[in-house]
């Protein structure tokens, strides 16, 4: 199951890329971010919906690992982290996501990703990275 879950998030992030000609996307919250901005990441998707908080981390490496942290934000007076948060890893690629039930407000995705040679080994690079708001 899990391994059917990541490679629905690698065929999902993939049709986007290539949709979107890896040019910077933001629409209902979601984030999709290019190729060239990372040395080891190919794409970075994720975002808040009335109903969904996701992310996820495509490597071009499938021998590379890699951990992603997402996490709901919300405005008041700044971006403040809430509890709601979800997370995974793996080689190649990790997919987080977990439903989520927003009160009225401005939501957005913070994701945390990390890229190691392999689990448990050297640390390559990483960056945290917002969506757009989402506001309900």
């Amino acid at each position: 199951m899990k391994h059917a879950k990541k490679l629905i998030a690698l065929v999902l992030c993939m049709v986007l890329a290539l949709g979107l000609g890896l040019s910077a996307y933001a629409d209902f919250g979601e984030i999709l971010y290019p190729k060239t901005r990372w040395s080891n990441v190919s794409v970075v998707t994720g975002g808040v919906d009335s109903k969904e908080l996701s992310g996820g981390v495509v490597l071009y490496n499938s021998n590379h690992y890699v951990t992603i942290n997402v996490t709901l934000q919300k405005y008041n007076s700044g971006w403040k982290d809430t509890s709601v948060v979800t997370s995974d890893e793996g080689y190649k690629l990790a997919s987080a996501s977990t439903s989520v039930n927003l009160s009225a407000g401005s939501y957005r995705a913070k994701i945390v990703f990390r890229v190691y040679t392999t689990k448990g080994g050297a640390y390559l690079e990483g960056d945290t990275v917002y969506s757009g708001e989402y506001l309900v």
